[in-house]
């Protein structure tokens, strides 16, 4: 976790920072006025913080449906990652974005093989057990 010095000196450096909701709870099991409330409220807090508003979002555990999509949207976000692995084909939807996770634990030829889509079907195979048996 990063302390909101280490933040601003991020982006200072010329990293964007993004949203990721005010208590990391999982979005899609909120009803909307607290998404709204996560996701609004997080965004005015990096905005206190560093001085501009966060134009990117990661929905915490990855868990998103249509309402929190619209409402992350609402609140000024432009896109938004989910944890579902592959590539993003032309015309995806910016606020369903797929991502590749990358550990600092992969070799030089894990990270290639995840670039060529090589654990796509492994991570698809992981998030539906961690949706499964989630509290």
């Amino acid at each position: 976790m990063l302390d909101w010095r280490e933040v601003r000196d991020l982006r200072a450096r010329g990293h964007a920072i993004g949203g990721h909701g005010r208590t990391h709870r999982e979005l899609a099991a909120l009803d909307p006025d607290e998404v709204r409330r996560e996701a609004d409220g997080c965004a005015h807090d990096i905005e206190d913080q560093v001085g501009e508003r966060p134009r990117l979002f990661c929905y915490p555990r990855g868990t998103v449906n249509a309402t929190v999509r619209r409402i992350v949207g609402d609140c000024g976000f432009v896109a938004a990652c989910t944890v579902r692995p592959g590539p993003n084909a032309p015309g995806a939807d910016p606020l369903a974005l797929r991502r590749t996770e990358v550990s600092g634990d992969d070799t030089l030829e894990d990270f290639r093989s995840k670039l060529e889509g090589g654990f796509d079907a492994w991570h698809a195979l992981v998030q539906r057990v961690r949706r499964r048996t989630a509290p």
